[in-house]
């Protein structure tokens, strides 16, 4: 090999980027090529360790030789996803490790008096060096039926208590982790709640937690309130769920576990004062200032409303709020009342079930926060009236996702045609728009001297001023919707109503059509068209609603001028509801479909 190509191949910033293209395996190939490309791929190899068993399939800890080649490389790894079998014969192989080390030395057992003791030797446990650099942790403590055929199966795999310490004891020697993941823990007794937040609270980096746990049924041990304030102020993002479960009958856990009443010491644990455990879960009294993304789910058991206002308390400075629930929704809508102004970022329900906060002013909320709102998602929220979505479309610069489908009541979860053109909107950034416009059904549908609907009658008919009026008030609505040129996704629905206002006189979305929207116009029959203010929309992916193209009104307005059009005009469409499955599509529109080219279908027909 002359100079040249052993200065190349021997430069370290040739491997760096080859890594960046290259999954592990390939990677590891690679390696095996020559000892010093072995020497400058074993940190970008180790770096990022992600196994979880799964039958049939080869595992780090599978075999032997791979176990051994990891206990060489642990002072590389950065970030590690286990299972429950990766933790507990990891948390085994370190004891072995620290065990040696101890005789070498002559000191006694390292770690604290709380750690589990180590499984009866059911496999070959080598000794690994303990990982104390890690910056992401991501541990899955779900027990499987299948746990007998893992090659590494030990015992206290079936212990929760066990599990508990073996993740607290990662926490512990790991204090440097900015992103912690995770799901499946148990928490029993008060005992379970004091050692994981004395655990939790050493994390002094810690910018993102995500927890997904259970508890002993009938004591929730005030556990999400616990959790909240033992986190250190450097947190950004809290994801928590917490339920109740029935862990006296989950069979693939120990009898003892289950038999045992709460707070009922194993016969290898020690007291609390000869753990140093302290007596009530570790409380954090610094507010987390830094806290942007709150989400709470299945958590209406665990947090009581004084509970909830003392964690709002506590956040004072958050930005995204994700309850999924009733209770919790009603509580953080509250919440966002006594915040400071211009904060919240982010607002998400998705329950399917409806809901009204008394005395909740939810125009005056949004108001509040109209200059940090970004994403909304109302659903079923009945306080979110034609006021406060008229706020969210007129004050909110930033909203760029607005979510809010119909209740089918004439006020709520819609906006009537008048508010909607009322004032400008300026929500331009919006990328996603559900929403329902309620329009007078006269005088274009119904007019006194029984003409019919617009787009039926006589070239020679003349509108009418009252009709005019509505027509450029139609209009204006249609503008607005194209000024919105980031949308990708838009949701737009029609309901008619009374002149009172008291109550639809046709809601079914799909049998209803916005006038003249979904048309080009013709001149010669004298009926308008709108469908030209929609030019802007270059960026549409989706398009639902009232916008079918075999109602009444669009079988008459909507063909070839139309499909041509949205050819030109709309090419990332991907979804149009155009056509039910039951039926027919028309030519135009079958000729619409067939200009894709391959790869980029367009759908007209939609299964809602």
């Amino acid at each position: 090999m002359t100079l040249a190509k052993s200065q190349f191949f021997n430069s370290p910033e040739l491997l760096t980027i080859l890594a960046a293209f290259l999954d592990p395996k390939s990677l590891s190939h690679l390696m095996r090529t020559c000892q010093h490309l072995h020497s400058l791929g074993a940190p970008t190899l180790y770096r990022d360790i992600t196994t979880t068993f799964k039958p049939g399939s080869k595992q780090l800890f599978g075999s032997v030789a791979s176990t051994l080649a990891f206990a060489r490389h642990t002072s590389h790894v950065r970030a590690v996803a286990f299972g429950l079998h990766e933790l507990v014969y990891y948390y085994n192989c370190v004891a072995v490790f620290n065990e040696l080390q101890a005789k070498a030395t002559g000191t006694s057992r390292l770690g604290p008096r709380w750690l589990a003791p180590q499984d009866p030797q059911f496999c070959s446990v080598p000794s690994i060096p303990p990982m104390t650099l890690l910056t992401k942790l991501e541990v899955r403590l779900d027990r499987e039926e299948s746990y007998r055929s893992c090659p590494y199966y030990l015992p206290s795999y079936h212990d929760p208590r066990s599990s508990m310490r073996q993740l607290c004891w990662m926490l512990l020697v790991n204090p440097n982790l900015l992103d912690v993941n995770v799901s499946g823990l148990a928490f029993k007794d008060d005992r379970d709640v004091r050692l994981f937040t004395t655990a939790l609270s050493g994390l002094t980096r810690l910018t993102t937690f995500e927890l997904s746990a259970v508890y002993w049924k009938g004591d929730r041990m005030h556990l999400g309130e616990a959790i909240v304030f033992c986190c250190p102020p450097t947190l950004s993002v809290l994801r928590m769920s917490l339920k109740e479960y029935e862990l006296s009958q989950d069979l693939t856990i120990t009898s003892l576990y289950r038999d045992e009443a709460p707070g009922s010491l194993q016969p290898w644990e020690w007291d609390d004062q000869e753990c140093d455990l302290p007596t009530t879960p570790v409380r954090n009294e610094n507010v987390l200032s830094n806290l942007r993304v709150l989400v709470f789910k299945e958590m209406d058991e665990v947090l009581s409303e004084m509970e909830l206002r003392a964690i709002t308390d506590h956040t004072a400075r958050i930005h995204q709020v994700n309850p999924e629930s009733m209770q919790l929704f009603e509580l953080m809508l509250h919440m966002m009342e006594a915040l400071p102004e211009s904060q919240v970022a982010g607002l998400f329900f998705r329950d399917d079930r409806s809901f009204e906060v008394q005395g909740l002013d939810a125009a005056g909320i949004f108001l509040r926060h109209s200059q940090t709102l970004v994403n909304i998602y109302l659903n079923g929220c009945r306080n979110a009236n034609g006021e406060a979505l008229q706020v969210l479309l007129t004050e909110c610069e930033a909203l760029e996702i607005l979510e809010a489908p119909w209740l089918g009541e004439c006020d709520l979860l819609c906006i009537h045609l008048d508010d909607a053109i009322e004032y400008d909107w300026v929500c331009t950034k919006m990328r996603k728009l559900t929403i329902t416009v309620g329009i007078p059904d006269s005088p274009l549908f119904r007019r006194r001297d029984n003409m019919g609907a617009y787009y039926s009658r006589p070239p020679s008919f003349a509108f009418s001023s009252e009709e005019k009026e509505q027509l450029s008030s139609l209009e204006q609505l249609y503008e607005q919707i194209g000024r919105l040129r980031d949308l990708e996704l838009l949701s737009v629905k029609a309901f008619f109503y009374d002149v009172n206002k008291l109550w639809p006189t046709a809601s079914d979305y799909k049998v209803n059509a916005f006038p003249g929207l979904m048309s080009m116009g013709d001149r010669r029959r004298g009926r308008p068209g709108y469908l030209r203010h929609l030019k802007g929309l270059s960026k549409l992916k989706q398009l639902t609603g009232s916008v079918y193209a075999d109602t009444r009104e669009t079988r008459t307005t909507m063909g070839w001028m139309e499909a041509t059009w949205i050819n030109e005009y709309w090419p990332e469409l991907q979804k149009a509801e155009f056509f039910s499955p039951q039926s027919h599509v028309s030519e135009p529109f079958v000729w619409l479909e067939d200009q894709r080219p391959p790869g980029q279908e367009l759908y007209l027909v939609v299964d809602s």
